[in-house]
Formats: C-alpha cells, structure tokens, sequence
C-alpha cells in the first residue's frame, strides 16, 4: 500500500453555483417526479461540499491535485522523478489579515530521510 500525504485546501466553493443549479433544477423536476428534489438536493449539497485536496504519493513519487466530492474524487496523477524542489506557499486570508508561509523542501533529501528511517 502506498504512502499518501493529504493536504486539505478545504472548501474552496468552485462548485457552488453548479450545487444550486443542481438543487433549483430538481425542484422544477419535482413536478414530475418527487425523486428528482432528492437527487438534485443530494447532488447540489455534495457539489457545495467539494474539497480540495492535493495528494502526494511518496512511494510511486506522484502527485495530484483533486475535487473530493463526498466519496468520489476527480483528478489525473502528476510524476515527481524529475523533481528535485518543491516550494509549498501558505496562505491565511481571516479578519482582513493575511498571512504568507513558505516552506522549500528537497525531496531527494526528504525521500532519503524516509527511507533511512526505516
């Protein structure tokens, strides 16, 4: 099984004006079919709720950046054997103030680290 680290983005709304249109056109098909209100509250509320995520696989060396929609996530895998720095930029944006965190890491040297430690 291999390694993966997860780094939430967490909601980030790219979806939600696709859930409300979701939601607006299974209330209109309720007239037909009282189903289609559920379907189009299920499938609205997980396209609000999408996450991003981005994902590292340390032991395939790959990466990917995807939409976490309930249970079901979207997104193609990336190959890191050519990489030798990553940066990783953080940002805090709340009550107006922002904030920026950045962190350079080596991943040939992470990677030794890992595989030393074992």
């Amino acid at each position: 099984m291999s390694k993966v680290i997860r780094i939430s983005e967490g909601s980030t709304y790219e979806y939600l004006i696709h859930g409300v249109v979701a939601i607006i056109i299974g209330g209109i098909l309720a007239i037909v079919s009282p189903i289609f209100i559920l379907v189009g509250l299920v499938i609205g509320i997980g396209l609000m709720a999408a996450k991003t995520v981005i994902e590292v696989d340390i032991e395939n060396l790959q990466m990917r950046k995807c939409s976490d929609f309930l249970v079901y996530k979207s997104g193609s895998w990336v190959s890191l054997k050519n990489i030798v720095q990553a940066d990783l930029i953080f940002n805090v944006n709340s009550g107006g103030n922002t904030a920026a965190f950045q962190m350079g890491c080596f991943l040939d040297q992470y990677l030794w680290e890992e595989r030393t430690a074992e």
